[in-house]
């Protein structure tokens, strides 16, 4: 992705704040990346953790045991314990390093030595601990802006663009914003409701130019750019010049558009064309994603004649960047259809399966078979089953099919799919059982 957007970096930065949780990890060292040997009468720190070998990670999701990953911090007779995620923010900068920033907890004397520790625990036991000298002098804290790798942001010409800042430090600061030279404006800083030393501004880009941005004697600069890139996506199927050997149900699917501002789905669309007429016009606006974990577009069509059609797929932002994407694809009649289907998955309904070996609880089970025919096959058209001397197809409908078998004494179960082509899977067989017997 070409654009970065400053809310988009802290809402991925606090997204493995507050859902990913640190746990069987090793550490090899411990530093202060805000302060040498000399440090503020009033200092929040930033650490930065140096990982061993053998980090696990958990998600949001996923159920493993463990126990909280514990920063202990002491300044003279002064301790505070954290959780990592919890109560006090940590962002992961690699593979081996996580940066973590402990609050300005500890008022200090002036001109005073300090003995600075670090106890790093899960549960009982202690991972990694480590003592710093420091001296507290006529210092100022510097302001630790999560957004300072940020040189550029991409604003629309029609859309309000706010912009969310995040920084830490020990107490508010006044903003002052500087435009192409001339200061323009004073913004207020809010703290975080949650974390201690979190402050946020934000502002409003208008106009495109170069920003100056100073939290009092720090500052940053960003450059705000008119966007003129159009949306990127990929159309996932069909390939160019696919070939679809049926005229049910064709599949298109593409990745969801990323464009810097916005898509405007209601000014996007999909065609397509037969014989160099629009066959379909579709709107995109009210199309849903199948999947929330790996997003796309996705959408079935009936066409019903064979031949050669062209699909254009549009998008187009709200400031009127537009990405046209065409693939040529034909359909075939089925009977030119060579790939044999395939069976993915069948269900005897409270059976128990041990190798080719099922168990089942009664004399007439009900059986559950889905089947699959790729995305381009013409289409499964039945399954056949053998069971002892007797022969049944059952007709499948949407890669599924359902029937009921009558055990008896138990005995070698048969079955394959079978497409419009009059190809055959390959035959599954099942040595079934009662418990009864």
């Amino acid at each position: 992705m070409r654009v970065i957007r400053v809310n988009i970096i802290l809402l991925f930065f606090l997204y493995f704040s507050l859902h990913c949780t640190l746990y069987a990890i090793k550490i090899d060292d411990i530093k202060i990346v805000n302060f040498t040997n000399v440090v503020s009468s009033d200092p929040f720190f930033v650490l930065e953790i140096y990982l061993g070998k053998g980090i696990e990670e958990k998600h949001e999701g996923e159920e493993h045991e463990h126990t909280p990953i514990f920063l202990e911090v002491s300044l003279d007779k002064n301790t505070k314990k954290y959780i990592l995620g919890d109560n006090i923010l940590f962002e992961r900068l690699s593979s081996d390093k996580i940066r973590t920033f402990v609050p300005s907890d500890f008022p200090l004397e002036l001109g005073k030595d300090y003995t600075f520790g670090i106890k790093v625990s899960e549960g009982e036991s202690i991972l990694f601990s480590k003592n710093f000298n420091l001296k507290v002098g006529a210092i100022h804290n510097v302001p630790y802006l999560f957004t300072n790798t940020i040189s550029n942001i991409y604003i629309s010409k029609i859309l309000t663009n706010s912009q969310r800042f995040f920084f830490f430090n020990n107490h508010p600061l006044e903003v002052s914003v500087v435009v192409n030279g001339k200061s323009i404006t004073n913004l207020k800083t809010y703290e975080d409701p949650k974390f201690k030393n979190l402050y946020y501004f934000d502002y409003t880009f208008w106009n495109s130019g170069d920003y100056e941005f100073k939290l009092g004697e720090y500052k940053f600069n960003v450059g705000a750019l008119f966007d003129v890139a159009p949306p990127t996506f990929t159309v996932l199927y069909p390939t160019n010049n696919a070939i679809f050997y049926r005229t049910n149900k064709i599949c298109f699917k593409w990745s969801d558009p990323i464009d810097s501002i916005g898509v405007d789905k209601s000014n996007s669309f999909l065609k397509i064309y037969y014989k160099n007429n629009v066959l379909t016009n579709m709107n995109l606006s009210y199309l849903n994603r199948e999947s929330l974990l790996m997003p796309y577009e996705i959408v079935y069509l009936d066409l019903n004649n064979e031949g050669s059609y062209n699909l254009e797929i549009s998008y187009r932002d709200f400031d009127g960047n537009v990405t046209n994407v065409f693939v040529n694809f034909s359909i075939a009649n089925a009977s030119e259809d060579k790939e044999p289907p395939r069976i993915s998955k069948i269900l005897f309904e409270g059976g128990k399966i041990v190798s080719n070996v099922v168990i089942l609880p009664s004399d007439r089970v009900l059986v559950n078979v889905e089947v699959d025919d790729g995305i381009y096959g013409s289409g499964v058209k039945k399954v056949v089953y053998k069971y002892k001397d007797n022969v049944c197809e059952n007709l499948v409908f949407d890669n599924f099919a359902q029937f009921f078998i009558d055990v008896n004494e138990g005995g070698i179960f048969e079955i394959f799919a079978e497409d419009f082509a009059g190809n055959k899977s390959e035959i599954t067989k099942f040595d079934l059982k009662t418990s009864k017997r």
